[in-house]
């Protein structure tokens, strides 16, 4: 089958900053290290009516009986890159300049020096300190925490720190994996692929494997297009996401389904690929389409440009 995905729509959380070249904030500086969970990944979800007080798998229950498409309360979007480093480890800064401290006591407290902030520390230096990279330590990694959290900022925002410059001597030769493939009704309900008819979401899970450790995070690149029997382009293609900057909050709250989380080292989470549709609602309206056989193809991509593509038959019938 010819490749539909050459060209593409503008992506979301597609940007650019200057490039900043640097070494890694824990030794030894020129890496590699472990990246145990990356640049845009779903965490909580804030201001969840009715889940006030509840934690743990109280929550996860909760979130269960609820709409996997809805928009329930504010997603939570991981900011920045946790580098695995054991608890009590030397964190240092990766440029010279003066502390800002803040995030309370516990394991949010944090350090920034420069455009770069350093999350989950403790034995922080005290704010106003002028610190001298890779010499200087700023704190030590929180117990329990077994990572630093590491945020580049640009103009106010957060972006990728392994973009634009990025840490010396990061590798990663693994594809990503895309596990499946589902379709869910505008109501949440699940739709077979084999009967889809009216508006769906289709939604893949899929994570990006680091081989340095073997870990699992979230993905920088997501693309998909339709074609019909005959191979020809019905829907798309669109670059559904590329995580340079994070999306807008309007675009955060739908990217994933309620439930998308992770868990310490498992993530558990679904991209929704119909962000990008032709009704621009995240829902594929397939009753535009003629009834009949369409394959889904998802290519997705890391920042070593290691790509992996899978290809999901679907069968579509007359709106009932």
């Amino acid at each position: 089958m010819a490749n539909p995905l050459t060209r593409s729509a503008p992506p979301i959380a597609a940007g650019h900053a200057p490039p900043i070249r640097h070494r890694w904030p824990v030794r030894a500086f020129d890496g590699p290290h472990p990246v145990r969970a990356t640049f845009g990944e779903p965490r909580g979800l804030v201001g969840v009516k009715g889940a006030a007080g509840l934690t743990g798998a109280a929550l996860v229950e909760f979130l269960e009986t609820l709409n996997p498409l809805a928009v329930v309360g504010r997603r939570i979007i991981h900011h920045g890159i946790d580098i695995k480093a054991p608890d009590g480890t030397k964190v240092f800064a990766v440029t010279d300049g003066v502390a800002s401290v803040g995030g309370g006591t516990g394991y949010g407290r944090w350090v920034q020096v420069g455009v770069f902030r350093y999350i989950h520390l403790d034995n922080t230096v005290d704010p106003g300190t002028h610190v001298r990279a890779f010499h200087t330590v700023i704190g030590t990694v929180y117990k329990g925490q077994g990572h630093v959290h590491f945020t580049r900022w640009y103009q106010g925002n957060p972006v990728n720190p392994l973009r634009f410059g990025g840490p010396v001597g990061y590798a990663d030769t693994a594809k990503p994996v895309i596990e499946n493939m589902i379709a869910l009704g505008a109501n949440g309900q699940r739709v077979a692929l084999d009967e889809i008819s009216g508006p769906v979401a289709l939604l893949v899970r899929a994570v990006d494997v680091q081989s340095q450790g073997g870990l699992e995070g979230g993905l920088y690149r997501l693309s998909y297009a339709i074609t019909d029997a005959d191979g020809r382009v019905a829907v798309g293609p669109y670059n559904v996401l590329q995580m340079d900057m994070i999306p807008s909050i309007a675009y955060g709250n739908i990217m994933y389904t309620v439930q998308s989380t992770r868990h310490t080292l498992q993530p558990s989470w679904l991209y929704r690929l119909t962000l990008k549709s032709p009704s621009g609602d995240g829902l594929l309206r397939t009753g535009r389409l003629r009834p009949g056989r369409y394959t889904v193809e998802v290519v997705t991509g890391d920042l070593k440009n290691n790509i992996e593509r899978r290809y999901f038959p679907i069968t579509v019938h007359p709106p009932t």
